[in-house]
Order: structure tokens, then C-alpha cells, then sequence
């Protein structure tokens, strides 16, 4: 802990690349809104992780869900 109280991150933990964003995060990464993120997870059609009250979404499930949807130029 810091002097004021406040947690410092392990240098360790700042260089690690997250395995998980919110959905905020996601949506800034990929350009798309939250909200429509959000109906996304509601229908399961994103796979999501709840943690109490938190939704986060996998890196990797971001990516592969982008990958499947896709489109190869002509």
C-alpha cells in the first residue's frame, strides 16, 4: 500500500496484457456501442463473465467473436 492508502499495481501486473475488459472497454476497442454490446451478452450470443454486480468480457471471446462475423473482400 501506498502512503495514502491507495494500492500500487505490481510492476509485474502493468506489463501483463488483461484477459478481460468491461464493456465499456470493449466497446471503445471495437467501435461498437455498449448498449449493443450489452444485447449481445443478453442473448448469449457474446460470452461474457459476471463477477457480482461486474461484466467483463473475454479478450479472447471478443476476438473470436469478431473473427466469426467476419467478411472477406470480393
Amino acid at each position: 500500500m501506498l502512503r495514502n492508502g491507495s494500492m500500487s499495481i505490481p510492476k509485474v501486473l502493468q506489463s501483463t496484457p488483461k484477459l478481460s475488459v468491461s464493456v465499456a472497454d470493449a466497446a471503445r476497442a471495437t467501435g461498437l456501442s455498449e448498449n449493443y454490446l450489452r444485447l449481445l451478452i443478453s442473448r448469449r450470443t457474446l460470452p461474457h463473465v459476471r463477477i457480482g454486480r461486474a461484466v467483463r468480457v473475454m479478450v479472447s471471446d471478443l476476438e473470436r467473436f469478431l473473427q466469426q462475423h467476419r467478411q472477406e473482400a470480393l
